[in-house]
């Protein structure tokens, strides 16, 4: 450290005197956090298009309604191994539902499942869609209420034999 020594003020001495301490200590710190997070090297730890999940349901139900039918829409995400999209929507009259849709987008991939709803409960749903290769999937959602229209519940996925 004799570069440190040259013509400083006794203070900025002690500093230098003290850089391989905190070299050291900033050190161990790094691999520390490598030890706590490690590099994820390019593995992905999320499963893509899984067949079966079951993740927590973040989203919000609007609602539009006419004279005579109503829209209401439930879009949300779910989390977890499967990151997924889902909306699901229904066209209602006063004597019952008119259509209904539902879709899945699978993250990362994007992938699609595409179908109804076949089941309506005042937190929940049920509904059945096809992947684009043809598998079809049964999906359930469920939720409680938050504030206004937000939800917070529960999206399930499972395969439906051939």
């Amino acid at each position: 450290m004799q570069n440190c020594e040259s013509s400083l003020p006794s203070v900025h001495k002690q500093v230098c005197l003290h850089r391989p301490k905190y070299l050291l200590q900033g050190a161990g710190v790094a691999a520390l956090l490598v030890l706590l997070f490690p590099p994820q090297g390019g593995k992905h730890r999320r499963v893509v298009d899984a067949v079966s999940f079951r993740e927590s349901l973040t989203g919000q139900i609007l609602a539009d309604r006419g004279v005579s039918r109503a829209v209401i829409s439930m879009a949300g995400t779910g989390r977890g191994r499967q990151n997924v999209l889902v909306r699901a929507d229904l066209l209602a009259s006063a004597t019952g539902l008119e259509a209904t849709s539902l879709q899945l987008e699978y993250l990362p991939s994007g992938t699609l499942c595409r179908g109804n709803v076949t089941h309506v409960e005042s937190f929940a749903f049920r509904g059945t869609c096809r992947m684009q290769g043809g598998a079809r999937r049964a999906v359930r959602a469920s939720w409680q209420l938050l504030d206004g229209n937000s939800l917070r519940g529960t999206l399930e996925s499972r395969p439906i034999a051939a």
